[in-house]
């Protein structure tokens, strides 16, 4: 928990907006620093993002807010701390007004990133239109799917083997997400920091482009990252004896 008082992070904020000395610039960042995490964390956890958007969101607001203290001065044309005025209220709810704006942001340029990514694929050659099909991991076995039965308990056991990213990402482009008990599904997405319901806006499966780049940016992840990390790991989907029946019934 992070303890100060306003008015010492008001001196530590002017320090840095006069443009100080190397050395003193150097000490009123690193005494902000801990106030700037603690508040970007807590707008992340507020906006219930993804575990790695939460990670390099908070790894970034240091420099977003007050610019790396490498510089002789904070650069007014990128440190948001040169826009703080005082008589404006407390530095906490202006610095949490701040990220808050930032981190939506930067969700903002994610999705678009991943429908630019999306995109362009889509319009390049033969090889980008086979991958709009569904994957062969689980095409010729979408007939026979009951995605709605619940998992069975040795499936389930398999299944929380699996590093929770890769339970959320794998099942959902399969359109397998429906099998988990809803009181395990929801605990695993909290694990991850997203929001309810998840997936909410995605037919079943999602192994087309858009559907991968669909929960490419609901996990704060490039679509390049989503597809090899669906490429590599939906081969545990061969491991459950839900799709091991399946196979051998065709």
């Amino acid at each position: 928990m992070v303890t100060g008082d306003d008015q010492t992070w008001r001196q530590h904020v002017a320090a840095i907006q006069k443009g100080a000395d190397q050395e003193s610039l150097g000490a009123a960042i690193g005494a902000l620093r801990p106030l700037i995490e603690q508040t970007a964390t807590r707008v992340c956890v507020r906006r219930r993002v993804g575990r790695q958007v939460q990670l390099d969101f908070v790894e970034n607001a240091v420099t977003a807010i007050v610019a790396p203290h490498e510089t002789k001065r904070a650069d007014k044309s990128t440190a948001r701390i040169h826009k703080y005025d005082a008589e404006a209220g407390p530095l906490p709810g202006w610095l949490w007004r701040t990220l808050d704006r930032l981190l939506l942001d930067d969700l903002e340029s994610r999705r678009r990133r991943a429908k630019h990514e999306a995109s362009a694929t889509d319009s390049g050659d033969e090889g980008g239109m086979m991958e709009r099909q569904p994957a062969p991991a689980t095409r010729d076995l979408d007939a026979g799917m009951d995605r709605n039965a619940p998992f069975c308990d040795r499936d389930l056991q398999e299944i929380e083997a699996w590093p929770v990213r890769d339970r959320l990402r794998v099942l959902v482009i399969a359109g397998l997400w429906r099998k988990v008990p809803e009181h395990l599904w929801v605990g695993w997405c909290e694990e991850e920091g997203l929001s309810q319901p998840f997936p909410d806006e995605i037919g079943e499966p999602a192994t087309t482009q858009d559907g991968i780049a669909w929960v490419a940016a609901e996990l704060g992840e490039s679509l390049e990252a989503a597809k090899q990390h669906w490429y590599r790991k939906r081969k545990l989907l061969r491991n459950l004896e839900y799709v091991r029946e399946l196979r051998h019934g065709n």
